[in-house]
C-alpha cells in the first residue's frame, strides 16, 4: 500500500514475513507468485538470502527458520513518511534507521473491559473450557502443538478444546487429532459469527493464543480476550513478549509442550483462583495500559509525519 500511495504505516510487529506469503499464496509452486516472493525477498535483504530461499524451496530449511532470518519489515515501509508501532522492539529498530519520524503508542482498548467479568461468583468444574480462536492460517498459530500437549496431559480429561476459525488444512488438524486419541476432547468449530463467538468466549476458562514465529501483528485477539477478562497462554515473542507476566502466562518457543503442559496443571491447582486473579489483573491492566504517555521526542517524530502530510495533500 505505501508503495502506491505513500503514508504512515502503522507497524504491529517487526516480522512481516507472513504477511508477505499471504500476498502469493503459490509462492512455494513454479509461477509468478514465486518469482515475486523471491524478488521480494532479494530487494529487502539482499542477494544473500537466495540461497536460502532455494533451500526452502527444496525442504532443506523450514519455513520458521527463513521468516526469523529475513523478517521483512523494511518491505512495508517503502515510500512510507513516518511510522507508528506498538511495541519497544520494534520503535528502536525503526529509530536506529532514522529514515522515517517514528511513534512509539501502545496498542489501545477500552478503559473497561466490554463484557460483564463476574463469571466465577459459583465455582465451576471440570471439564474446563479451553479457547483457541482468531484466523488459524498457519502452523505458527501452533494449534497443532497444543492439540499434542492436550494429548500427553495424564489429565487431559479435565478440559475441553474449542478451536474457532477456519484452520489452515483441516484435513491435517483433524488428522492429528485422531492421532493423538482426543477426539472427545476437542472440537473444531470452523467460522463462527460475532456474536457466537462472544458467547464462546463467555463460556471458556482459559484462552490459548500461541504465535511462533509471529505473523507481523500485535493480537486483536489478544484484545478480545481481555475484553472478556479471560486468563490467556501467550508466546513470549514480539508484542507479546512486551506485556507484563501480571497480565498473561507465557510459553517459550522453544519449550512449548513442557510449559502448555505446565500451564495447564497449574490451571487444575487452583481454577477459581487463577480466573478470578485474572480478572484482577486485566482490569488493572486497562487502567494502566489506557493511559498513554508520550515523550517529548515520540510528539515531535508525530508533529514531523503531520506536517509531511500537509505538504502533500
Amino acid at each position: 500500500m505505501s508503495r502506491q500511495h505513500p503514508g504512515i504505516v502503522v507497524i504491529h510487529d517487526i516480522n512481516l514475513h507472513y504477511l508477505f506469503t499471504t500476498l502469493f499464496p503459490k509462492y512455494f509452486e513454479q509461477g509468478s507468485d514465486r518469482d515475486s516472493y523471491a524478488a521480494i525477498m532479494q530487494q529487502t535483504h539482499g542477494t544473500m538470502c537466495q540461497q536460502d530461499i532455494e533451500n526452502l524451496f527444496q525442504n532443506k530449511l523450514t519455513w520458521s527458520t527463513i521468516s526469523e532470518r529475513y523478517p521483512l519489515t523494511f518491505a512495508a515501509l517503502e515510500n512510507a513518511l513516518g511510522v507508528i508501532v506498538h511495541n519497544q522492539e520494534a520503535f528502536a529498530t525503526f529509530e536506529q534507521e532514522q529514515r522515517w519520524p517514528v511513534l512509539y503508542t501502545p496498542l489501545p482498548y477500552p478503559s473497561t473491559p466490554l463484557h460483564p467479568v463476574n463469571k466465577y461468583s459459583q465455582l465451576k468444574q471440570a471439564p474446563y473450557r479451553l479457547i483457541v480462536f482468531g484466523h488459524l492460517g498457519g502452523e505458527h498459530r501452533r494449534v497443532q502443538v497444543v492439540l499434542e500437549a492436550l494429548s500427553m496431559l495424564s489429565e487431559k480429561s479435565c478440559f475441553h478444546l474449542d478451536i474457532y476459525g477456519e484452520v489452515w488444512d483441516e484435513n491435517y488438524v483433524s488428522g492429528l487429532i485422531q492421532k493423538f486419541g482426543i477426539k472427545d476432547l476437542v472440537s473444531l468449530h470452523g467460522w463462527v459469527d460475532e456474536t457466537q463467538l462472544d458467547s464462546a468466549l463467555a463460556n471458556a476458562d482459559l484462552a490459548i493464543n500461541l504465535r511462533y514465529p509471529t505473523g507481523g501483528e500485535a493480537s486483536g485477539s489478544q484484545l478480545r480476550i481481555w475484553s472478556h477478562a479471560l486468563p490467556a497462554l501467550v508466546t513470549r515473542i514480539g508484542w507479546y513478549a512486551s506485556l507484563p507476566e501480571s497480565v498473561v502466562a507465557f510459553v517459550r518457543h522453544d519449550r512449548e509442550l513442557e510449559d502448555i503442559q505446565q500451564q495447564l496443571r497449574s490451571f487444575l491447582a487452583n481454577p477459581a483462583k487463577i480466573c478470578r486473579n485474572g480478572e484482577k489483573r486485566v482490569n488493572k491492566s486497562w487502567q494502566k495500559n489506557t493511559v498513554q504517555h508520550c515523550t517529548l521526542r515520540e510528539w515531535l517524530n508525530l508533529l514531523r509525519m503531520l506536517r509531511i502530510l500537509r505538504a502533500i495533500f
